[in-house]
């Protein structure tokens, strides 16, 4: 594809912000700095709601040809805000909260945080940190997607039970990364579906439409506990 180059008469009389970046941070993620990260697509949206015509943009964050953990590691923002819990998503969730509850104005009331889990370790250290967060800010639900962290939803109706309890306690959904694919042993749509049945006094999500699979579509109908994204 040709891309034609913006010449000087182009350019004159347009409105341009002089100083934006695209990519993300991830020491300054990490360290609970705010803005962290966005996109090429978020930054069109904002220039199109300001009425700017073009932005002079640069990459955000780290070069990430260094050791970024060992960056992380040795940054006193980051070893002061991380949880020293050791729990998966904890430092994440926070952060989530900490954005929508008391960063980013207008953000509350429209924003409704999930918290991440992971279904097969630490689930006691992780059920601490939700339980936390959750007296401290409103949860409205959790997500798990097991391919991301290499565990399976099958945990779920064994040694993580204990999460699907969380969410049943507090009457909030839980949404389930699915897949159609039979050799994927994290989210394939058989699991979430078996979870799902174990557990009719929880509500499910079943994400990603099921992968338009026919058949786990025509099951997910007929269980009532099971909605579809």
């Amino acid at each position: 594809m040709k891309v034609v180059t913006l010449s000087s008469k182009q350019l004159a009389g347009k409105i341009i912000d002089v100083h934006t970046h695209v990519g993300i941070g991830a020491t300054s993620y990490v360290a609970g700095s705010y803005p962290y990260c966005q996109s090429v697509e978020s930054l069109l949206c904002r220039l199109n709601m300001y009425g700017i015509d073009c932005a002079v943009t640069f990459p955000f964050g780290e070069a990430l040809m260094y050791d970024v953990c060992q960056s992380l590691s040795q940054d006193k923002r980051v070893s002061s805000h991380s949880t020293p819990s050791g729990a998966p998503y904890a430092v994440e969730n926070r952060l989530l909260c900490d954005e929508v509850y008391a960063k980013a104005p207008g953000a509350a009331g429209r924003i409704l945080p999930f918290l991440n889990a992971d279904p097969g370790r630490h689930i006691r250290k992780q059920l601490k940190e939700m339980q936390a967060i959750s007296e401290e800010y409103p949860i409205y639900g959790i997500k798990i997607a097991g391919v991301a962290v290499h565990s399976s939803h099958k945990h779920l109706m064994d040694k993580a039970e204990g999460i699907v309890r969380f969410a049943e306690e507090r009457n909030i959904p839980i949404l389930l990364h699915s897949t159609a694919y039979k050799d994927d042993r994290f989210c394939f749509n058989g699991i979430n579906l078996a979870v799902a049945k174990k557990f009719p006094k929880v509500r499910f999500c079943l994400a990603h439409c099921l992968g338009f699979d026919k058949e786990h579509l025509k099951q997910a109908d007929r269980i009532a506990n099971v909605w579809v994204d």
